[in-house]
């Protein structure tokens, strides 16, 4: 790739074909599934893909390792004798693009931002929407009250990303102007299907490369292709049967960690008490019916590990004894006859479908349920319809696909259950049990009576599922021969270390 001079790049994208000319030798080309509409918008995503684009240019307060660990970034200390307030440390010689310090002020302003009516809408401020007031102690140091006590709040910030706030003020009425970042990173030029970034001298972590260039390709089979045909450098989730392809040009495979857990959910709320997604037993035969271990192995080579819980190691809640359901077909049987099913049963379920692994996956779970006698009609959709789904609360169906944030559970809660901080999410599954336990964590200044709250409410759903559990899912990414990329790619949570992805 460095001995190259120039080269034409045309990638097909949906219907329309995007073609540039640039330097190959001090450029890393990404393909990448998903670009979000505002991609420079560090308030708009949280997790991995949808806070990728904006990754790039700005710096998250902490970063979290896959043993839930908090670390320090653009934070270099927080501390709470109570939850309710926090103490943070800014990490001092720290610039933006634009050579503006940051500072304590930054934070605050950031703060100030989210909780406008505007910052309000978006997904970050909502999380932060505990958030009372803040006050500046010194230059790099302040205080955050909280409206109830979050001893996890450090888990939090690593969602949380910070523009140059002066320049923000503007930028968040006109997406056509731009804030500088803290980032390797800055926005260069950003178009439909493509952003190109170029190196930001003032970083504080310095880039190998001087220009990266995103580039959307939906199609997982077009990514494959463009990665094989030498037109990317790096092409984000591919699939597992895409391994083959990706060794025969010498590139190589490497997964990334995520707090998202994937499981098929049980509308409860929305269908009458009689249907069938109502009654308790039927939804741990469903559990019973899926051979995970064997869709692990087979479809996934082993890069996913199932799960019997919708949390992860360092979280509240978090139960290391707890095992999979195990696949049984016998007593997925006998669970459905005591309940009156003696010939089995029908039910609905809406996937999302964004490539051809998950098109097996629910297309092997369907069948893993035939052998119990039960018939799962699967409508598929794209994550864009399951979203309005989600918004709307017109579910259609009894069983959909979905994801939980394994580090933050009560975050989810809000939407899931019947707390009443659903906001634009209708719940879809509430009990009345697990309920009063989320309630009292929820106000509790404690990090060990939280994780024992918690801890109630997982082995409650174990025996009282609120889906089908699956797995943390691992992204997978082709990366070509030419680039050496550090183990810290795998390691955190919804994290790429970009400065550190250099040319061999």
């Amino acid at each position: 790739m460095g001995k190259l001079i120039s080269s034409s790049i045309c990638i097909l994208v949906s219907i329309f074909i995007i073609c540039s000319n640039f330097s190959l030798a001090s450029t890393l080309r990404i393909a990448t599934p998903f670009l979000v509409a505002d991609p420079d918008n560090p308030y708009q995503g949280m997790t991995m893909p949808s806070a990728l684009s904006s990754q790039i240019i700005y710096d998250p307060l902490v970063i979290i390792n896959k043993n839930g660990s908090v670390e320090p970034w653009l934070l270099t200390s927080w501390s709470s004798d109570n939850a309710y307030e926090w103490d943070l440390s800014v990490r001092k010689g720290v610039k933006f693009s634009d050579n503006s310090n940051l500072t304590s002020s930054s934070v605050v302003q950031s703060i100030g931002h989210m909780q406008t009516i505007l910052g309000k809408t978006e997904t970050v401020g909502r999380s932060f929407e505990n958030i009372d007031k803040v006050a500046i102690v010194s230059e790099y140091k302040l205080k955050v009250y909280l409206k109830q006590p979050d001893p996890v709040f450090p888990l939090k910030l690593s969602i949380w990303r910070l523009p140059e706030p002066v320049s923000w003020k503007s930028r968040r009425n006109d997406p056509q102007s731009y804030s500088p970042g803290t980032g390797a990173y800055k926005l260069a030029s950003k178009e439909p299907g493509k952003v190109v970034y170029e190196e930001n001298p003032l970083a504080w972590n310095k880039p190998f490369y001087k220009k990266i260039i995103l580039i959307h390709v939906p199609d997982q089979t077009s990514r494959l292709q463009a990665f094989v045909a030498g037109d990317v450098d790096i092409s984000l989730q591919i699939g597992v049967g895409d391994e083959l392809s990706v060794k025969s040009i010498q590139g190589n495979i490497i997964s990334r960690a995520t707090t998202r857990v994937a499981y098929l959910g049980f509308a409860k709320e929305h269908f009458e008490e009689n249907s069938l997604i109502h009654n308790q037993n039927i939804r741990l035969a469903l559990n019973y019916a899926v051979n995970r271990e064997q869709i692990a192995d087979i479809l996934f080579n082993g890069y996913v590990l199932p799960t019997g819980q919708l949390i992860l190691p360092g979280a509240p809640g978090y139960i290391p004894s707890i095992k999979p359901f195990p696949f049984d077909v016998e007593k997925a049987k006998s669970l459905l006859k005591d309940e009156g099913y003696p010939n089995g049963i029908v039910l609905s379920a809406r996937v999302a479908i964004s490539g051809s692994d998950e098109m097996l996956l629910y297309q092997q779970i369907a069948a893993d349920m035939l052998k119990a006698n039960i018939k799962l009609n699967l409508k598929i959709g794209t994550l864009s319809q399951m979203t309005q789904m989600l918004f709307s609360g017109d579910y259609k169906a009894e069983v959909f696909s979905s994801f939980g944030r394994g580090l933050d559970p009560l975050g989810d809660y809000r939407h899931r259950s019947c707390l009443g901080k659903t906001g634009a999410f209708p719940p879809y599954f509430c009990d009345k049990i697990s309920l009063e336990y989320i309630k009292s964590a929820r106000l509790s200044n404690s990090l060990k009576e939280m994780d024992e709250l918690m801890k109630k409410v997982t082995k409650r759903e174990k025996n009282n599922p609120l889906g089908i559990f699956l797995w943390p899912t691992v992204p997978l990414d082709a990366v070509s021969k030419n680039i050496h990329i550090s183990d810290t790619y795998s390691t955190y949570y919804d994290f790429i270390p970009y400065h550190l992805i250099m040319e061999k």
